[in-house]
């Protein structure tokens, strides 16, 4: 009981001196910013619109860094929307740069595919994309450099010569290296 006693009035007093020097600190700001010793009534509202400005200033620090994230999602969604026109035969050189050489992509029906399947898949008329419809894209930064995309998308694909339409939900991954940003994991499900 009476170390609680004590523990409580220790913190009172280091409260109480830790407001006495943050406001020491300030009036010496302001002292030295206006160069003279004030009225103690003009330093108080000198003091508010000084710690009003610092918090001005935090504050848009901090929407500065969550405008950079959007900025990143936003490309990311842009990275994932274009892959999908160059996944036709006639564009396979464009898609490679967009894609991992660990690439797992597995589709909707459960196959998987890595890069070097996925390429030849599209070259041999196995499937292709013919257009692509994105609904609801969402993305995550992880660090500043892995990004997951969740979506929801309507796929136009012609598999074997059958042409097909598809309601999928979908997760894409991406890393991002020196050279940019990689799809490493794609996942899909049907949507009924």
């Amino acid at each position: 009981m009476v170390l609680k006693i004590i523990k409580a009035g220790l913190n009172d007093e280091f409260n109480r001196l830790f407001h006495f020097q943050t406001v020491s600190i300030l009036q010496m700001l302001v002292r030295i910013i206006c160069n003279n010793y004030l009225d103690p009534k003009f330093e108080i509202v000198f003091m508010k619109k000084l710690l009003t400005l610092i918090l001005l200033i935090f504050t848009l620090a901090i929407a500065a860094n969550a405008q950079k994230k959007s900025n990143t999602e936003q490309y990311i969604t842009r990275l994932s929307e274009e892959k999908f026109m160059y996944m036709h035969p006639d564009s396979l050189e464009k898609l490679k740069p967009f894609l991992d050489e660990r690439l797992v992509y597995i589709h909707s029906s459960g196959s998987t595919e890595s890069k070097a399947d996925m390429l030849k898949n599209i070259t041999d008329g196995k499937w292709m994309l013919t257009d692509v419809k994105v609904k609801t894209p969402k993305v995550r930064v992880f660090k500043s450099s892995t990004a997951i995309l969740n979506a929801q998308g309507h796929f136009s694909v012609v598999g074997n010569g059958n042409k097909s339409e598809i309601d999928l939900l979908y997760t894409e991954v991406w890393a991002k290296y020196k050279e940019g940003w990689k799809l490493i994991s794609r996942h899909a499900s049907r949507i009924n």
